[in-house]
């Protein structure tokens, strides 16, 4: 299963359009249709923005994992109460967490520097 027949198969699930997805993950609609049509390729941030919409990870969305092998670290209610808060809300708390990850990271790095000596 390509990318985007990924994202449109959540999108069902979902029961929301392709439009909607954009609008909600603030991404250019035409860009949606590009995709659809395989003229071009989602962009990493536009796979963090729906990976982190749909609860699912990255690697689900490019067809390295299954979803139900992955267990959530939300729970059901953080997850519920953030989709229907504001977009500021929902863009911060992405930002947070794109900050985390950046951290650990970081901090991985360190240790593998740290390692090799």
């Amino acid at each position: 299963m390509e990318v985007i027949d990924r994202i449109m198969h959540l999108a069902s699930q979902k029961k929301i359009t392709a439009n909607k997805l954009a609008v909600e993950c603030k991404l250019n609609s035409s860009a949606m249709t590009e995709w659809r049509k395989g003229k071009k390729s989602p962009g990493i941030d536009a796979l963090i923005k729906i990976a982190n919409y749909f609860n699912v990870s990255l690697d689900y969305l490019v067809g390295r994992a299954d979803p139900s092998s992955e267990p959530s670290i939300f729970p059901d209610t953080f997850i519920k109460d953030w989709q229907r808060s504001n977009q500021t809300v929902r863009d911060m708390t992405c930002n947070y967490i794109k900050d985390l990850n950046a951290l650990s990271d970081q901090e991985e790095a360190k240790e593998r520097k740290v390692g090799n000596k």
